[in-house]
């Protein structure tokens, strides 16, 4: 037992001595993680994210302006306010709004009688997707305005959207006759009108307790994957020391003791037990008191992502006694960590993978260990369920060590 316990320290120390590479290996599928999270919805909610600000200035104060303003603060992608021309040009000049619409005189009348009329929009030069979408949102009423001008201009050709002197509302005949020739219109539109061709759902903009709660479930789907993509990473490393010891000379000096080959397995493996499972408790830490993300089974999650890691650097080890360079190895075990991490549900929930891929995946090492993971991790299994999976990852294991025993006698004499 001794030479085991020198052999997992001397590797220990050389691991302390190289903390570099431990914060790689999980600063890599954090990083994936984070941007698959802004790709994904994992950010912040539409109800608190940044709205664009349209300034609404005109000469005079006109019907069709108080429409635009109605149009933009009833349910617009976009915050709509009235001002003045000065006081719109000084604002956006300080990069106080993103936009500045200053609309003609008689702009009305001139959409009424079809007679061109030149809108000015100012963009904010400091800012860059704001203003896109307030351009956007301006272009769709444009659309609308053509097309009701096709379906309504000869109605509204000698409608004066404007009150009459002294009156503040438009008389009742032409209020009544104009809906009288609207509804005409729309009875010839029913074939195409009806039924609907597109079904509209209005839904409430999500709350900050939903928006915590979607975040939540993110991150409960995805950590158990970006967890194995970690582990997988280290066991890639962690297995190329095999290459370093065989440069520096102690293999050879291994092989020729008693028993040396086994004891020197026995240390790595114990050595990588600790540091995997150094890695995996800090992952559990992190999110539950980084990220707020409940456990059901936090122990035994941290135990068997472990022994996770264990059986997958069980896997690579033989792989880079295959190599006839340290290049070729590192090729080699490349081919086969590509395939796992794209198939083993590390980058993309199983949930959303085609049927035949999600059972393909069940049959990859991180992709079977994934399954429990998260069993584990949402309480629908507890450990009394891991027993047989625990013997299925103990024989990996016992195999990927065994093979690696008999390549390594060749590995150190092979010039």
């Amino acid at each position: 037992m001794r030479p085991i316990l020198q052999a997992a320290w001397k590797d220990l120390q050389r691991h302390r001595r190289d903390p570099l590479s431990l914060i790689l290996w999980l600063a890599i599928p954090a990083c994936i993680g984070t941007l698959i999270s802004l790709a994904f919805g994992g950010g912040s909610s539409p109800a608190s994210s940044p709205r664009p600000q349209l300034l609404l200035a005109e000469s005079d104060e006109s019907l069709l302006g108080s429409i635009l303003a109605g149009a933009g603060n009833g349910g617009a992608p976009l915050d709509v306010e009235r001002t003045s021309i000065e006081e719109g040009r000084r604002r956006i000049n300080n990069g106080e709004a993103s936009a500045l619409l200053i609309l003609p005189p008689n702009l009305a009348r001139a959409f009424l009688d079809g007679e061109p009329a030149n809108l000015e929009l100012i963009t904010n030069p400091a800012q860059r997707i704001l203003p896109q979408m307030v351009e956007e949102s301006l272009e769709m009423l444009l659309e609308l305005a053509f097309y009701a001008d096709q379906l309504f201009g000869e109605s509204l050709r000698d409608l004066d959207l404007e009150p009459q002197a002294g009156q503040w509302v438009l008389p009742d005949l032409r209020v009544a006759a104009l809906s009288v020739e609207v509804n005409q219109v729309l009875e010839g539109l029913r074939q195409v009108l009806l039924p609907p061709r597109l079904q509209v759902e209005f839904v409430p903009a999500p709350t900050a307790e939903e928006d915590a709660e979607h975040q939540a479930t993110f991150l409960s789907i995805m950590l158990p994957g970006f967890l194995l993509m970690a582990l997988l990473f280290m066991a890639q490393g962690l297995s190329e020391d095999l290459w370093k010891e065989r440069e520096w000379g102690v293999l050879a000096r291994v092989t020729s003791a008693p028993l040396g080959i086994r004891n020197l397995l026995a240390g790595k493996g114990l050595a990588s037990l600790c540091v995997m499972g150094l890695a995996a408790s800090f992952v559990m830490l992190l999110a539950t008191y980084v990220l707020g993300q409940e456990f059901a089974h936090p122990f035994w999650a941290t135990l068997w992502s472990t022994l996770t890691g264990l059986a997958l650097l069980a896997l690579f080890m033989p792989l880079q006694l295959l190599g006839r360079t340290r290049q070729g190895a590192n090729m080699i075990t490349s081919c086969v960590l590509i395939p796992l991490f794209l198939l083993g549900g590390s980058l993309f929930p199983l949930e959303s993978m085609p049927d035949f891929i999600a059972v393909l995946s069940g049959w990859t090492p991180n992709g079977y260990a994934l399954v429990h993971l998260r069993a584990l991790i949402s309480g629908t299994s507890g450990p009394a369920q891991l027993f047989l999976p625990t013997l299925v990852l103990i024989a990996l294991i016992c195999i990927g060590f065994g093979l690696a025993g008999v390549l390594l006698p060749r590995f150190v004499r092979r010039k």
